[in-house]
């Protein structure tokens, strides 16, 4: 079994160096819009990847072909478009699927979902057309492709498949295992939340423990003194005085600046800023990135400027609780548990700098965060403009750019399937707690009718997560052969299958890499990575192996 706590600094099993291919070009599979009403005809095209440079078959001229062949096949999921490189590097979710299948010759297979990057059923983002986004429909995608890529590539029957991915599409390689057992033979489900809920306080809860965990640079004390900022902070934003002051100290955009995406920028690595990219991470509405422009220089152009003998008006965007909100959930994410990178230099990159600086004692615990804060946004302007992040998300045309995030399509998941909000209520551990509780439920959910036309919440979003872990058994999966890896500051792995859920742990193992970020050991190896993350791609492939040994029905 590879249930089990990855601490060993053992190199990783030894791989075959290959030359590297080509990138593929995309190949695309028909779909119906619907796979669960034979009456509608309609159909789309998805996009997926291949790499069949390592693949060998008892046809092929290998030396030593694999019998019965393999397939690796990295799930699409939420976010950017997929890139072609996925099936020759892995990227984020998938390089250790790659680094497995060049020594044990199998082919390398990357499926997009369904509403993200080119892949669109309908060719918008309507109502209408996302009651068609769902992961249902995505499983039934996935399942129809590899009867698809069985017939192209011309696999026997007794082909072995291999699903994998990380955080939603962790969730998803393991309910292809789970729903399509006579098509996957097993499946790894990297730091995937499986048990849905709509409100998700034990993400804030983990991050508070990984500011204290010492494996990673935390302490007690760190945790004590993000606490104290965030009570100084409740207090400034309780008067007109201390908002005006936040706006200043904090570099609030003035409303309405135009911009694009806020983006913690300090130190942060490329697979760090990779592994956050897309909604997964997402807190309430993505923070927006505002220009040049800062309300501290509005402010003074006003005191120096007159338009017909009268100061020019400077806005004041914390007056209005919606923006509070926003400020304080664009705050907690300069707090990098779920990206964290202890091989990052740069001052607050990572939980042991931003530790540094938060016990610093020669200034106060909020002075000590806009420090960090000026940091993580590198001069930039904070824009907590909750307005104008409604009317993004309430655009329903394609993005313009397929690598956009798709945010209208992950918040719709997460208002008819998942939920997984963030809150940060009393009698949680919330590090970022304000009085009054600014990340409430409501605070997510009222985005769910604003943005999708009225979207009840009685019927559709509160029971939500409730319909899906009864789809899926959420903590109790029921399957087999899925192994269910999570990192130990990862925030995501409060939603996860761990060792002490205590699920069926011969049939469905679990492994907690200790002070692991989320699917770290799914990255790109490095030379500074932990030896935590180096054994737990060991025991990853090894499980895959022996999981590989069995026949078919074998449990």
């Amino acid at each position: 079994s590879a249930s089990s706590t990855a601490t060993s600094s053992s190199a990783a099993s030894s791989v075959t160096v290959a030359p590297t291919p080509p990138i593929p070009e995309e190949q695309w599979v028909e779909q119906p819009v619907n796979h669960f009403d034979a009456t509608d005809g309609r159909r789309w095209k998805q996009r997926y990847f291949a790499n069949d440079q390592w693949f060998s078959t008892p046809s092929s001229a290998a030396a030593a072909p694999t019998q019965p062949p393999l397939v690796f096949l990295c799930v699409g999921g939420e976010g950017p478009a997929i890139e072609p490189s996925v099936v020759v590097t892995g990227g984020v979710h998938c390089a250790l699927l790659v680094e497995m299948a060049k020594s044990r010759g199998a082919l390398v297979l990357a499926l997009e979902h369904r509403f993200y990057g080119p892949s669109q059923p309908t060719g918008d983002l309507t109502v209408a057309s996302l009651r068609f986004l769902s992961s249902s429909q995505a499983l039934a995608d996935a399942a129809r492709f590899v009867t698809h890529a069985s017939e192209v590539f011309s696999l026997p029957p007794a082909t072995k498949w291999v699903s994998f991915g990380g955080s939603y599409p962790g969730m998803m390689a393991g309910w292809l295992r789970l729903k399509y057992p006579h098509l996957v033979h097993a499946a790894v489900a990297s730091s995937a939340p499986v048990q849905a809920a709509l409100e998700m306080r034990g993400y804030n809860d983990v991050i508070a423990a990984s500011l204290a965990e010492s494996d990673v640079g935390g302490s007690y004390a760190c945790d004590s003194a993000v606490r104290f900022a965030f009570t100084a902070l409740s207090a400034e934003l309780a008067t007109p005085a201390g908002r005006r002051k936040v706006e200043v100290d904090f570099n609030v955009c003035p409303s309405g600046a135009k911009g694009g995406a806020s983006e913690v920028r300090y130190g942060q690595t490329a697979r760090a800023a990779e592994a956050e990219k897309g909604p997964m991470k997402l807190m309430l509405l993505k923070p927006r990135r505002g220009g040049a422009v800062s309300l501290a220089a509005a402010a003074a152009a006003a005191t120096a400027a007159t338009e017909e003998g009268k100061a020019l008006e400077v806005e004041q965007p914390l007056e209005l609780a919606a923006n509070r909100m926003e400020l304080v959930a664009t705050l907690s994410e300069v707090f990098p548990a779920q990206s964290n990178d202890p091989s990052c230099t740069l001052p607050g990159c990572d939980i042991r700098s931003l530790c540094d600086i938060m016990t610093n004692y020669s200034s106060p615990p909020l002075d000590r965060l806009v420090e960090l804060v000026a940091l993580a946004f590198g001069g930039e302007c904070l824009d907590v403009d909750h307005a104008a992040g409604i009317n993004a998300l309430n655009s329903t045309a394609l993005p313009a750019d397929p690598k956009g995030d798709f945010e209208r399509s992950w918040f719709w998941q997460t208002c008819t399937e998942f939920g997984f909000y963030q809150t940060c209520l009393p009698g949680s551990a919330c590090p970022f707690l304000t009085d009054p509780p600014l990340l409430t439920l409501g605070s997510f959910t009222d985005v769910c009718s604003e943005v999708f036309g009225g979207l009840d919440y009685a019927s559709v979003v509160a029971p939500a997560a409730g319909r899906a872990n009864e789809r899926t058994g959420g903590w109790k999966p029921g399957g087999t052969r899925i192994l269910y890896p999570s990192g130990t500051v990862d925030p995501w792995r409060a939603n996860s299958l761990t060792p002490d859920k205590g699920f069926s742990p011969d049939w469905l193992p679990t492994l907690l890499v200790q002070g692991a970020s989320h699917h770290a050991w799914t990255h790109p190896p490095r030379d500074t990575d932990q030896a935590s993350v180096v054994e737990a791609r060991r025991v990853i492939a090894a499980q895959v192996d022996a999981w590989l040994a069995q026949g078919p029905m074998s449990q």
